[in-house]
């Protein structure tokens, strides 16, 4: 079981992340990284300063179509687990809920609902 949850809000220039640790019930600050390789290393190493075992994360990114697809490969092909966000249903548990957060740092109160359905990759093999 993931010990910590990302949610991921992806963008055109920059990413913004917000980590929960499930065993603390505690939440990171929101934090952003270039959508480069240097800013997905970056990326990873914020999530091994945390762990060092990929199992324990479970990492949700925002569906906007594109714009999060070379994190997901990215984060795929060094082994994490990653699931896709649909904003709109994810704003809608927040309205039945009666919160107004952002879509960042509810994604991972999202997961603690969602997750024992969506805890496989959904995103396909990329064609090399």
């Amino acid at each position: 079981m993931a010990e910590y949850h990302v949610g991921v809000d992806v963008s055109k220039r920059k990413h913004k992340a917000c980590i929960r640790n499930l065993s603390q019930d505690s939440y990171s600050g929101v934090f952003s990284f270039n959508i480069d390789r240097q800013g997905f290393e970056k990326f990873l190493g914020t999530l091994e300063k945390l762990s060092r075992n990929k199992e324990d994360f479970l990492i949700g990114i925002e569906a906007t179509g594109n714009y999060g697809l070379t994190l997901a490969y990215f984060l795929l092909s060094h082994g994490y687990t990653v699931v896709e966000i649909n904003p709109y249903r994810a704003n809608q548990f927040r309205k039945a809920q009666g919160k107004k957060p952002r879509l960042i740092v509810s994604m991972p109160v999202l997961w603690q609902v969602f997750s024992p359905w969506r805890t496989i990759n959904l995103f396909p093999s990329p064609i090399l």
